[in-house]
């Protein structure tokens, strides 16, 4: 590593070839002082770099050119930044609320998705508690309409993340397909 830098109090960079101040080329620095060794540019890309004073030579090291991006500051900055983002992003979605869906909201969203004078209303539905519904999930229902009926099963296929669902059902001879909506949290 390099030596330090008293004027300055940081850390001087180890020994290598670097931009010269001048624009003339490459300079040695051997560690703690520049030295009277130089190279000329050896490409367009160095010159054009060269030309335009980024990093340039001493001014890179005194903090008087550009700084780096890395320099601490920037790091510590870009950190807090990141933190604080996630912060707001937990937060947000803890007001959010619950998107679970009880069996029991979603009975209810079931019978009302059929008209009333259908046999579903007049029956005990059950279905299986949803916890974060979700394009493809479903919920398998027990439909029980008494003693001297069969029961049957109904598979409510949720749409979306915000409940809404479909199903299809028995009426009379055909199935016909039905839409309803439960909204998460109940």
């Amino acid at each position: 590593m390099g030596a330090h830098d008293e004027e300055s109090g940081k850390q001087a960079p180890p020994p290598g070839w670097f931009p010269d101040a001048e624009g003339s080329g490459m300079r040695y620095w051997d560690g703690s002082q520049w030295t009277s060794h130089y190279d000329a540019p050896t490409s367009s890309a160095t010159s054009a770099m060269l030309s335009t004073g980024v990093a340039a030579g001493r001014k890179f090291f005194t903090g008087v050119a550009g700084r780096a991006w890395w320099t601490f500051p920037r790091i510590v900055g870009a950190t807090v930044l990141v933190v604080a983002l996630l912060v707001v992003i937990l937060v947000a979605s803890s007001l959010g609320g619950s998107s679970s869906i009880s069996g029991d909201a979603i009975a209810g969203a079931l019978k009302n998705a059929v008209p009333e004078s259908t046999a579903l209303n007049e029956a005990t539905v059950s279905c299986q508690d949803v916890s974060h519904p979700a394009s493809g999930e479903a919920s398998d229902c027990n439909v029980d309409y008494g003693s001297g009926y069969t029961s049957r099963n109904v598979r409510v296929v949720f749409t979306d993340s915000s409940g809404h669902f479909e199903f299809s059902y028995l009426t009379g001879m055909y199935y016909q397909d039905y839409q309803g909506y439960v909204a998460p949290g109940t």
